[in-house]
């Protein structure tokens, strides 16, 4: 799809041959476009132009997305080998399909809550689960440079680290926890519930609703609820937007964790999927005023930090360090 919106060429098809797909996640390196299908197991790589290249054995079953680092490495994730100081894995191939390495960013240390419902019987049983709202939790964002950044939304201090193992940097501001109101505590349960309705397994409200336990959701909002990094290695902070559904709130650090500002954005987004960055736009799903789903490209006349931000106008090229409180 061009900049217009308009459909240029399809690439692949659904199956499960070379150059096929069942379910895909996508990242574009130069004219290399990489497709992730975690239900067939495997990463293929096409041209720009479609040209089917090659697809190797991969990892099942993880549903997230993939990344292509400066140097070419892929990030594929995948559930690894769990336990209690790894929060999540990545297998990193290049883009011939040769294995490079799989690095591991750590947990917290802190598991925090999550909501179960169970129902069916015989062979038929069912589970589903599902994380309390606000509960903090480690966001994760590859770094386009190689590595990762990532931080414990308890708290406002993010990581900067090559491989998963060593820190290059920590930095962060000051924060401290907005209180949560009830009732957006009463909505987050109100969606729970709709969502489990609205899944192919179709669950019975009243079940629902003794599972979710309003108690169980933290009193305050975490300090983050995402991470990104454009290709010049600023990082987007996405912020509770204290229930107003008609915002996205930003806080922005260069690549050397130096804090730029707030950035709020005139629109709802999509927490999922991630930004998609390009040489001088962004490419971000938002809602219209129907409740669908629409991409919205921001470009290059940069506005300053600290602004309202209008549709193509998001680019970070010099800025200021506006004060949080420029966001009312």
């Amino acid at each position: 799809i061009g900049p217009d919106g308009k459909l240029i060429r399809t690439i692949g098809r659904e199956g499960e041959g070379p150059g096929e797909f069942r379910s895909t996640f996508i990242a574009v390196h130069g004219a290399n476009l990489v497709v992730h299908d975690p239900q067939l197991s495997r990463t293929s790589v096409f041209d720009t132009s479609g040209t089917y290249l090659r697809s190797w054995a991969s990892s099942c079953c993880y549903w997230s997305d993939i990344t292509v680092d400066r140097a070419g490495l892929i990030y594929i994730p995948t559930s690894g080998q769990r336990n209690d100081k790894i929060r999540a894995h990545y297998i990193r191939f290049r883009l011939d399909g040769t294995t490079v390495d799989t690095i591991g960013i750590p947990d917290h240390g802190e598991e925090g809550k999550s909501w179960s419902v169970s129902g069916g019987s015989g062979g038929n049983k069912m589970m589903m689960m599902t994380a309390v709202p606000f509960t903090p939790a480690v966001r994760i964002a590859i770094n386009p440079a190689g590595g990762a950044i990532y931080g414990w939304s308890g708290d406002y201090r993010l990581v900067v680290s090559p491989d998963g193992k060593d820190t290059a940097r920590v930095f962060g501001r000051d924060w401290t926890a907005p209180p949560l109101a009830e009732s957006r505590k009463d909505a987050a349960v109100d969606a729970a519930v709709t969502n489990f309705m609205h899944s192919p397994a179709s669950w019975d409200e009243n079940a629902l609703r003794k599972a979710f336990h309003k108690s169980d959701i933290p009193n305050t909002v975490p300090a983050f609820e995402s991470l990104d990094v454009d290709r010049d290695g600023n990082i987007w902070v996405r912020r509770d937007n204290g229930g107003d559904s008609t915002v996205t709130l930003l806080d922005v650090f260069d690549s050397t964790g130096a804090y730029l500002g707030p950035v709020r954005l005139g629109a709802k987004t999509e927490q999922y999927p991630g930004w998609a960055w390009g040489r001088d736009e962004v490419a971000i799903v938002e809602q219209s005023e129907d409740g669908l789903p629409i991409v919205v490209i921001y470009g290059s006349g940069m506005p300053p930090v600290g602004k309202d931000v209008a549709a193509r106008n998001l680019s970070l090229r010099g800025g200021g360090g506006a004060a949080d409180e420029a966001i009312p």
